[in-house]
């Protein structure tokens, strides 16, 4: 419970931060109380409920505390995002947000008092493994940047532009791969893992980026999602064999990095500085960037290292395999070469050997995954 308090808490910080771009406010800081965006204020009321309900549960055993420290972290929570907004172009502060804040943490409260006991999440409790750190990735990249459209017709502008997209077969095969080490991940995530709720969950992120900003949903990413369902059902009869999905991983690997299969005659130089290409980017693509890289390095370490092989050979293989690529890399325009991606793959290695109180097992010492 604490560990979902801590979240919540930081999606409230992440969403009332975005863009994440800061300037000195020309005007005055601080508006009047205004409740004239009716939905605005009900939004701030809904937001800060979880944060009292969650924080109420976290200091049940505390006596009269579980009634002053929740609304406190509540208050001070919005007198911090109140504080801070005024930097940020976009938006603007009100004694009325922070005034709905203060009465949906308030109603959080109440409401976690008149259900009672703490809800029991044991069978969703995640396990502090690859798996879970994986799976995260995934879910990540496929919800990144979790910021809403603004309306119906930001709404509108992602379907037009999910109408537009081509189809492209690489990306089918690459997001269909990527399901199944999905569907894989998902028994190592959890203690008791429930394989179609979660896998369902998954696929509702689809739909759900309709309303995201910044993103386009690809008629490949939908046809893998549905094809992932097929894949599914008959991955509950057949076991995957540990290479079959290391190989397909890698194949996935090969085709983000080398699509368009597009040449020069001349070299591009290549690139020494790690990070240098995301760093000269803007943030929002760059990380979108980033977290797809480490759930493909990852997932091909984990998945090497189901096979039998050992996390430091692991990771010196993918290294050298990537490095192999960076340098094909530097006769195709479309692409940068440099030294990123064998370092992320070292980097996962060294996350997956300290952070990490579970080890990657092999896959045949692991229970059927629908037999939990």
């Amino acid at each position: 419970m604490r560990q979902l308090l801590i979240v919540t808490v930081l999606l409230i910080l992440y969403g009332s931060f975005y863009p994440w771009h800061f300037v000195v406010p020309p005007g005055p800081f601080w508006q009047p109380v205004s409740f004239s965006d009716k939905r605005d204020l009900i939004l701030n009321f809904w937001i800060y409920a979880p944060v009292g309900a969650l924080a109420f549960w976290v200091f049940a055993r505390n006596g009269a505390l579980r009634w002053i420290i929740p609304l406190c972290l509540g208050l001070a929570l919005s007198m911090l995002v109140e504080l801070v907004q005024p930097f940020i172009p976009t938006r603007e502060s009100s004694l009325g947000d922070l005034l709905m804040n203060s009465l949906g943490t308030l109603a959080g409260m109440f409401l976690a008092a008149w259900v009672g006991s703490v809800p029991e999440f044991s069978r969703w409790q995640v396990r502090r493994s690859p798996e879970a750190f994986l799976l995260a990735c995934w879910a990540a990249l496929l919800l990144f940047p979790l910021f809403p459209v603004h309306g119906p017709f930001g709404l509108m502008v992602n379907i037009r532009a999910f109408q537009a997209s081509p189809f492209v077969w690489t990306d089918l095969v690459v997001w269909s791969i990527a399901w199944v080490v999905a569907w894989e991940l998902i028994p190592g995530a959890f203690v008791r893992g429930r394989n179609w709720i979660v896998m369902g969950l998954l696929l509702l992120f689809l739909p759900a980026r309709l309303f995201l900003i910044l993103r386009v949903l690809t008629k490949a990413e939908v046809v893998a999602g549905l094809l992932a369902l097929c894949l599914a059902f008959f991955v509950r009869r057949l076991r995957i064999a540990p290479w079959t999905l290391f190989a397909a991983v890698l194949v996935a690997v090969a085709l983000r990095g080398l699509t368009p299969l597009e040449f020069s005659e001349f070299a591009t130089p290549f690139g020494w500085i790690p990070l240098g290409g995301l760093l000269n980017a803007p943030w929002q693509p760059a990380v979108l960037i980033l977290i797809g890289k480490v759930f493909w390095y990852g997932s091909a370490l984990w998945a090497l290292c189901r096979c039998g092989v050992g996390l430091g050979w692991s990771s010196a293989l993918l290294a050298g395999f990537l490095l192999s690529i960076e340098m094909i890399q530097r006769y195709m325009p479309a692409h940068v070469p440099e030294i990123t991606d064998p370092l992320l793959v070292l980097g996962c290695a060294a996350a997956f050997r300290v952070a990490f109180r579970t080890p990657v097992t092999q896959a045949a010492e692991q229970p059927y995954p629908l037999a939990r």
